[in-house]
Parts: structure tokens; sequence; C-alpha cells
């Protein structure tokens, strides 16, 4: 089962711009969740559908982009704070791996000592 949200444009939305809009708004906020339940979202298309979203908004009358700017506003704070929240995840992975390797530089090293015929300290065996 794939938990990732998928950003699908109909036919019939990618010529109302405010169905487009509510409906990429939906997707990063699904996003954001996803990223806080854990999981990481998939984003690929996303940029294509907002770029086709602005490129359907210039062809709107002043009067009509002028409705949506709020809401295109709140869209681009959403995608900030999504920015955000994948640059945290980024960096809380890269801290793991990091991690990951001083253990297996560690380990390495104890095994090359091992093999060498230094005495290792003995294990010490939990007290049950």
């Amino acid at each position: 089962m794939d938990s990732n949200p998928k950003l699908e444009i109909l036919p019939t939305i990618t010529s109302n711009p405010v169905l487009m809009l509510g409906q990429i708004r939906h997707f990063v906020t699904q996003c954001r969740k996803l990223l806080e339940e854990g999981g990481e979202p998939e984003l690929a298309g996303m940029d294509d559908q907002v770029k086709e979203l602005c490129k359907l908004i210039k062809t709107l009358d002043s009067k009509d982009a002028q409705q949506l700017r709020p809401r295109m506003e709140s869209l681009v704070e959403e995608l900030d704070e999504l920015a955000y929240a994948l640059t945290k995840q980024k960096d809380l992975v890269m801290a793991q791996l990091e991690e990951l390797n001083k253990q297996q530089k560690a380990n390495t090293a104890y095994q090359r000592v091992g093999a060498t015929g230094v005495n290792l300290p003995p294990e010490e065996k939990e007290e049950e």
C-alpha cells in the first residue's frame, strides 16, 4: 500500500485556477502531514503543476487574478513551511548517517586491533 499523496490534476481542473489551486494546497497539506508522521512524500510533478497554475493565472483578467491573490500567498507560505519541514528531515537523516559512519569507523578500528593480536578487553556480560 502506497501512503504517499499523489498530485493528480484532472483535465477539467486544469482550466479552473480555483480548483487547481485548491488541489495543490491540499496536496501540500498532505505532504506536511506525512512528513510529521515520519513518511517521505513524493513531490515529483508538483513544481510543474505550480508552473501550470501560474500560467493559468496570467491569462485571467486583473480582477479575477486579484481575487486569487490571498490564496496564492497562502500557497507560498505553505510551500515555505513544506520546504522547512523537508530541510529539517534532511538534516535529521544526515545527522543519523554521520553517527552511523562514526560507529562503522569505530567497529572497523576495533576489528583491526583485534586482528593484529593486541589484547582487547573482555566483553562485559550483562547481569541477569
